[in-house]
């Protein structure tokens, strides 16, 4: 699956690996696991898209795939993210 990633005037593509959505259950849970402790900012996966932001960022390719496979696997739907770069992470629009 692709997410498209929207970051200022720049587009990224992240192909997430079929391997990572068919293995990456326990990371997936984790990730839910966290959220559930006071990570979640949002209605939807705006802490996960920040975070999907600085592995990009730093050339953290397998975190990247590994975040990018949460959104696609939990919400196939969604097509998108313009991520805000400018402090506020609730102006991060899902597209789907």
């Amino acid at each position: 699956m692709i997410l498209n990633l929207i970051i200022e005037d720049k587009q990224a593509q992240v192909q997430v690996p079929e391997v990572v959505l068919e293995e990456g259950h326990d990371f997936f849970s984790k990730i839910e696991a966290d959220m559930d402790k006071g990570w979640r900012m949002g209605p939807e996966y705006i802490e996960v898209a920040d975070r999907l932001l600085a592995a990009l960022e730093t050339g953290k390719e397998d975190l990247t795939n590994l975040l990018a496979g949460y959104i696609v696997s939990r919400d196939p739907s969604i097509k998108s993210i313009r991520i805000d770069v400018n402090g506020d992470p609730l102006n991060t629009e899902i597209i789907r």
